[in-house]
């Protein structure tokens, strides 16, 4: 009777009688059985209980549900319900969602006129928004004012500069974005137009050096990108060249942090690129550093066993392999394996022939080099 009241004033100011009914049953039985029926009509119900009265286990199993139900259609619900409750790893996954699935998100579901003003600039911010053409992050914006009209329009100032309009086909800039009534009368727009002009036409003498510090052109991140990472140019450099494959450009992305490198190896592997051994200009390394191409960081990582330039790597199995190389003149057979979970090299068995030049295949999706 006691647990029946203490649920009983948790839940039932936010459901009906017949639906706390149904709740009050399915706790007891967890109770009992530390099992639960999910389903789509219950999990919200099911989720608040569970959050009110502290079942930790019965919310990772709505967490769970909701997981594998996302899709374009209710991933913007997902992330919002996931944030009530403070479902840090399903709202990731949900965002995660949203940014991969955006241009069918924006256009078909009747979630994302829901968002708020700071969730829109959250999403249409971010580098890992998945389009292939800023109008649509446009049209999209277009779509979410005219949801509310009054109360929105004010905001095309806040959401504009987000959109890479440099990136724009001029003419369509000119013709749809521009003139634009939502644009055209809004002061605060002016002047983020005649920035996207002088970027588009290259009129600003002060711009920023590389397009990555100008977020008004520098590129979203595909889902399939090349990296040229140091090298030698009568010295060793530590420039970073993006290749887009879906503006077909290139981008200098360089980072004053990254090392200046020639002759490393170089390999993308769950998630993070590593540059690996090499010749820094005046020794030739064992070092290995991990680039986070989200979070833009570099990170020291455990070093090689052997100092080695010209080395090969590649991934398999989730392993990274570091074969061959020279020390100056020296040619190595000397053969190791990394485990990104442990940060730790282990020395296998070497090759049977000296190599400093050996030529391993990659089977990535995204490939660096």
């Amino acid at each position: 009777k006691e647990l029946y009241i203490y649920i009983y004033i948790c839940c039932a100011p936010y459901t009906t009688r017949l639906v706390f009914e149904i709740l009050f049953l399915q706790i007891i039985e967890y109770a009992y059985t530390y099992s639960v029926l999910v389903t789509a009509d219950n999990v919200e119900n099911l989720l608040l209980a569970a959050d009110q009265l502290n079942i930790l286990g019965i919310v990772q199993r709505c967490c769970d549900f909701l997981h594998d139900q996302l899709c374009p259609q209710n991933c913007i619900g997902i992330f919002q319900i996931a944030d009530i409750y403070c479902l840090n790893e399903l709202r990731q996954s949900a965002f995660h969602s949203i940014l991969r699935n955006f241009k069918e998100v924006a256009t078909t579901s009747v979630e994302f006129p829901e968002l708020t003003l700071q969730q829109l600039c959250d999403i249409i911010a971010k580098d890992e928004l998945n389009v292939t053409q800023e109008d649509v992050v446009f049209d999209a914006i277009l779509r979410w004012i005219k949801h509310e009209p009054v109360s929105r329009e004010a905001h095309i100032s806040v959401l504009l500069p987000k959109v890479r309009m440099a990136r724009m086909d001029p003419e369509y800039f000119m013709k749809i974005v521009k003139n634009n009534d939502l644009v055209k009368t809004n002061a605060a727009c002016r002047p983020i137009v005649n920035d996207v002009l002088k970027v588009m036409y290259d009129l600003d003498v002060e711009s920023p050096s590389s397009d990555f510090d100008n977020p008004l052109i520098r590129s979203r991140l595909p889902s399939d990108i090349l990296l040229a990472v140091g090298g030698w140019n009568m010295r060793t450099n530590n420039w970073i060249d993006a290749y887009d494959t879906q503006a077909d450009r290139w981008v200098d992305v360089t980072q004053e942090e990254q090392s200046y490198l020639a002759g490393h190896g170089t390999v993308y592997c769950d998630g993070f690129v590593y540059c690996i051994g090499g010749f820094d200009g005046q020794n030739f390394t064992n070092t290995v550093r991990r680039f986070n191409p989200m979070t833009r960081t570099w990170q020291e990582m455990a070093p090689m066993h052997w100092h080695r330039c010209n080395v090969s790597v590649a991934v398999l199995d989730g392993f990274i392999y570091a074969m061959g190389g020279h020390i100056g003149f020296r040619p190595l057979n000397k053969v190791e394996r990394y485990n990104p979970e442990t940060n730790e090299w282990t020395l296998i068995d070497p090759m049977n022939e000296l190599s400093d030049c050996v030529y391993p295949h990659f089977p990535l999706e995204i490939e660096y080099f």
